[in-house]
């Protein structure tokens, strides 16, 4: 009777998390497919900034920057590239956001746009001098 209840999603117990979030992603699904690449890049840098203050919230960093573009015939495109050191800096992020866009633009009428922050680190302890012992 157990299994059956949990089977129908009849659980008294509440959602636990597990483990540690492995990325921060934003979407955005244009109403009308977009050709400008100024709109599209200003969808992505809201994003970054949105994104920016959930690392500050979490104190954390990413490595990790990534794209995604979904075309009107809803092929995606991805790219990304993975900082020396990690940054929660919103001007770094975003110079990554337009190499990686300059990158993929085309001129092709875009669907969906996205921006993911993956690599996430907690900052690294201060490491103790020798003269500290």
């Amino acid at each position: 009777v157990r299994l059956f209840q949990i089977a129908c999603g009849l659980d008294r117990e509440g959602l636990r998390e597990t483990g540690k979030r492995k990325s921060l992603s934003y979407e955005h699904t244009f109403l009308k497919d977009s050709v400008s690449s100024e709109e599209i890049l200003g969808f992505m840098h809201e994003m970054v900034l949105s994104l920016c203050r959930e690392l500050e919230e979490r104190n954390i960093y990413s490595r990790t920057i990534g794209i995604r573009i979904r075309y009107t015939s809803f092929i995606s495109r991805t790219r990304s590239v993975t900082l020396m050191q990690p940054t929660r800096e919103v001007r770094i992020i975003e110079q990554a956001i337009d190499g990686l866009f300059a990158e993929m633009w085309d001129m092709t009428p875009v669907r969906l746009i996205g921006v993911r922050l993956s690599g996430l680190v907690h900052p690294d302890p201060v490491q103790r001098s020798l003269s500290d012992f």
